[in-house]
């Protein structure tokens, strides 16, 4: 029998899961497509489809879907909702079982800061 697990949840990917299945299991990680590939999969022109990629990026279900700027801006939303906000809340709860370790109390400044990252990656945060 063969049982998939999908998704970029926190407790997935951390070794908490490896340790329950114990080497019984196959990871398969997932990529963004590349330009190449995303110019292929869109049949898009080549200025058109990087001024999209550099916009959007290279999420596969974005390359292929009906595209709106308003059903790409909400799927892409839906997404680091899910990725960046929910599954930090998820990990945090497990992880407040276990006293004395840092809590994440205000979700609005996670999302503000992690939305401040996106914004400025390439950039120098601070220097040591």
């Amino acid at each position: 029998m063969d049982v998939y697990i999908t998704g970029s949840n926190a407790y997935m990917l951390s070794s908490e899961l490896a340790t329950l299945l114990s080497g019984r299991y196959t990871e398969i990680k997932m990529l963004p497509l590349s330009f190449r590939e995303y110019m292929t999969v869109t049949g898009m022109a080549k200025e058109e489809a990087f001024a999209a990629f550099m916009k959007t990026g290279g999420i596969p279900y974005v390359a292929v879907m009906n595209r709106t700027d308003e059903k790409i801006d909400q799927y892409l939303e839906g997404i680091y909702n899910t990725v960046i906000v929910k599954e930090i809340e998820q990990r945090q709860a497990r992880r407040e079982k276990e006293g004395g370790k840092r809590k994440i109390t205000d979700i609005a400044l996670l999302k503000t800061i992690a939305r401040y990252l996106v914004g400025v990656i390439g950039s120098i945060l601070f220097k040591c």
